[in-house]
C-alpha cells in the first residue's frame, strides 16, 4: 500500500477568491471530498482529468510578463502607493519547470 502525503497549498498572501481568477496560474483547489457511488451502483467507466503540478510560467508567458512589468515601470507615479514596489521590481522567476510545491503535487 502506498503512503500518500497531503499536499497543502502554500500561503500566498492573496485571498483565495483572487487566486481563482489566475486561470492556468491558479493553485489546484479540489472540487470536493470524494464519496463513493451510492449503494446498488456499479462503476462501468472511469475518466481521469489530470494536470501537472504548479510550475513557473512558460518562456513565452515570462516574456510577456517582463514586457508588462517594463511598461508599468515607465509610469511616473501610481495612484495607489501599493504599486510603488514596481519601480524597483525585477522579474526573476524560472520558466517551464515545476516549483517545489508542484513537484509535491
Amino acid at each position: 500500500m502506498l503512503a500518500h502525503s497531503k499536499t497543502v497549498t502554500p500561503a500566498l498572501g492573496v485571498p483565495a477568491d483572487v487566486q481563482l481568477e489566475w486561470a492556468q496560474y491558479s493553485p489546484y483547489i479540489p472540487h470536493g471530498i470524494y464519496s463513493g457511488p451510492p449503494a446498488g451502483c456499479q462503476i462501468t467507466q472511469i475518466n481521469i482529468l489530470q494536470r501537472h503540478g504548479a510550475r513557473f510560467p512558460t518562456s513565452g508567458a515570462a516574456t510577456s510578463i517582463i514586457a508588462a512589468v517594463g511598461k508599468l515601470q515607465t509610469v511616473k507615479a501610481y495612484n495607489d502607493p501599493d504599486f510603488d514596489f514596481l519601480k524597483t521590481f525585477t522579474y526573476d522567476l524560472g520558466t517551464n519547470d515545476l516549483v517545489e510545491f508542484g513537484a509535491d503535487q
